[in-house]
């Protein structure tokens, strides 16, 4: 099973035959514009832009996951760190959840009013660049604790202006790669960052 959310408001969709065809995938889920999505322990996870929903039955039927105060703001990124799930909130916290999505808490050291727009691993070594708004706008996050709590790990304003958006970030090979918008690809050697040598 392959499933794909779409961003424009048509919801999830599923293939059982490598995409050759798709059958939408919405019971339940009231908001249709999907922007990130997540498997984790037999659940399926779609952040919307209208909350978190998840569906135990391989997207048959779906119900909203109540967030605390920030239910029904906009999911933009979910991410597995060890036992726990981690879900962004556009200009709000990174939530963290270690009960398999039931109860979510912010994580330590990144501020409220920011965005996690991707996460990635590198053996114990969790990281989420950061968009949206905020005084950390433009900065890459570092978690050694399953997404506990995080640390800054750069950049500062001599490599690229404040209030950069990071798009994305990717480990790949020995480096820690971050797409920006409109200041281009840039990369750092996991080697100064983790202690991770090839």
């Amino acid at each position: 099973k392959l499933f794909a959310g779409t961003e424009l408001g048509d919801g999830v969709y599923l293939t059982t035959d490598n995409g050759d065809s798709w059958t939408p995938m919405n019971s339940g889920l009231t908001n249709t514009y999907v922007i990130s999505l997540l498997d984790y322990n037999s659940k399926l996870f779609a952040g919307t832009a209208g909350g978190l929903f998840v569906s135990a039955d391989n997207g048959l039927s779906w119900e909203a996951v109540e967030m605390s105060s920030w239910t029904g703001g906009v999911v933009s990124s979910l991410a597995i760190a060890g036992n726990n799930i981690l879900a962004s909130m556009w200009t709000g916290p990174i939530l963290l959840s270690s009960d398999g999505g039931t109860t979510w808490t912010p994580v330590s050291g990144i501020p409220d009013g920011v965005t996690g727009k991707s996460f990635d691993q590198v053996g114990s070594d969790h990281f989420v660049g950061i968009m949206g708004s905020g005084s950390q706008v433009g900065k890459v996050y570092r978690s050694t604790d399953d997404g506990m709590t995080w640390t800054s790990i750069g950049p500062d304003s001599s490599v690229w202006p404040a209030g950069v958006w990071v798009q994305s970030i990717v480990v790949y090979g020995s480096y820690l790669y971050a797409s920006t918008v409109g200041f281009g690809l840039w990369r750092r050697p996991l080697s100064q960052i983790t202690g991770v040598r090839d």
